[in-house]
């Protein structure tokens, strides 16, 4: 079993986990939500991410973890660290917009964080869908982007419906019903 994580470098730490050559195996681990929130950001910066990104993506794993999506959380640090070895992510890379056809917009992440990216495409879909009442976003060539409902969590303020597709899997979220759910 893995020793303890180096609290003073967890950079390194994160490094001897993800680079490991051992067969990895399964554990059960119980994620607290106070040290993960100040130690991930910590590995994201060490990792060359300005500490605003660094948090934005650290938070978002933890938070996939406290809403029970383990499979998109902070288990997934030693993939991210790989990919920032290996020179697969582009910290600090805002996502460019490449088209832009009225209810069309597509975003190209530019293999920075998908996190940064998603919700970059998002904040943009919204604001076009408020001036043309539909759209059509996304972005491509972004680093994982993790759990795409929470980057479309701005629509729901926005009050659209929303039809979201990926990598084959279609949903279909009707914000406005959804918010009548909640409220009951």
């Amino acid at each position: 079993m893995p020793g303890p994580i180096n609290r003073r470098n967890p950079w390194d730490a994160a490094v001897k986990c993800a680079t490991r050559t051992e067969p990895r195996r399964a554990f059960n681990i119980r994620i607290e939500r106070a040290p993960s929130r100040k130690l991930a950001p910590a590995i994201f910066e060490r990792g060359g991410g300005e500490a605003g990104e660094a948090r934005l993506v650290a938070d978002h794993l933890v938070d996939a973890n406290m809403a029970g999506h383990d499979s998109h959380g902070v288990g997934m640090i030693p993939t991210y660290v790989r990919h920032l070895l290996a020179g697969l992510v582009r910290p600090n890379t805002p996502a460019e917009r490449v088209r832009d056809d009225g209810a069309i917009l597509v975003f190209d992440g530019r293999r920075g964080h998908g996190r940064r990216a998603a919700g970059g495409t998002m904040a943009a879909a919204i604001d076009r869908c408020r001036d043309t009442g539909i759209v059509v976003a996304g972005p491509r060539r972004a680093h994982r982007i993790g759990r795409v409902t929470t980057a479309c969590g701005g629509f729901a303020s926005a009050e659209p419906s929303a039809l979201h597709t990926s990598r084959g899997s279609t949903r279909v979220v009707d914000f406005r019903r959804l918010e009548k759910i909640r409220a009951v």
